[in-house]
């Protein structure tokens, strides 16, 4: 168990994890600029910290995505 408490993040952090499928990450750093290009298979898992990035489905997937709260529309689109 974890106590209640308030907790204020300034950064989102998200969690993908590919239940079925292929998948493509494109990481951008904070300079928006690519740096890697990764992919993921049945069973993985990416947590994303810092950064940007894009998702290309690869063949029929489903992606479970998880992300801390609460939900606020803040996108910065990636050119």
């Amino acid at each position: 168990m974890h106590a209640p408490k308030k907790r204020v993040t300034q950064k989102l952090q998200e969690c993908l994890v590919v239940m079925k499928g292929k998948i493509k990450i494109d990481l951008y750093g904070p300079d928006k600029k690519l740096f890697k290009s990764i992919y993921l298979a049945i069973g993985q898992v990416l947590i994303f910290m810092n950064g940007g990035h894009a998702v290309h489905l690869l063949e029929d997937s489903e992606i479970v995505e998880v992300k801390n709260g609460p939900f606020v529309e803040d996108k910065i689109l990636l050119e």
